[in-house]
């Protein structure tokens, strides 16, 4: 499914910007993508997904969690678009 993965971005940067540093081997800095999939408990490559704007409802729940955006809902394009189909043959009032 499409994410909104600048807006996931964004978040990870305030922390980062808060908590400036490099880290040390085995414990990456605060806000680095390393660290927000570890807390998150998903792949590195799962988080550069939805950063990139595609990924699993699962796993944008549990980063939103980590980044403290409590409607990770509104998060998700098109969601359940899908689902949807249109019969209307000529107009829709």
């Amino acid at each position: 499914m499409q994410v909104d993965g600048v807006a996931l971005i964004k978040a990870r940067l305030r922390i980062r910007a808060e908590h400036p540093g490099r880290g040390k081997p085995g414990k990456p800095a605060k806000g680095t993508q390393e660290w927000l999939a570890e807390q998150a408990g998903i792949s590195l490559r799962a988080l550069q997904y939805l950063e990139k704007g595609e990924g699993s409802a699962e796993n944008l729940k549990w980063v939103c969690t980590v980044l403290n955006i409590p409607v990770w809902e509104s998060l998700i394009f098109n969601q359940g678009s899908e689902y949807v189909d249109c019969t209307a043959q000529r107009f829709i009032d």
